[in-house]
């Protein structure tokens, strides 16, 4: 888990970015805005699939600004 400031957000991207590069490890960013469409149960329960098919898959998912899901996850990841 990565917390960060807002206004730092953009470079601990790219730092996170460039360490999964470097280790060769496949990746995904997910991440969430606040159009009401992404805020929908629907795209919340597209989002958690897409998600579960990136770990099954093995790539490792990096979730940035998706509080719709986070708690999907919780108990799964706890």
């Amino acid at each position: 888990m990565l917390i960060t400031k807002q206004d730092e957000e953009a470079e601990a991207l790219l730092l996170v970015e460039g360490l999964l590069n470097k280790e060769k490890i496949e990746f995904k960013f997910f991440t969430g805005s606040d159009f009401r469409e992404d805020q929908s149960e629907n795209a919340a329960y597209n989002l958690i699939n897409d998600i579960i098919l990136c770990m099954e898959r093995g790539i490792s998912c990096v979730l940035v600004n998706l509080d719709i899901v986070y708690q999907s996850f919780y108990d799964m990841l706890n």
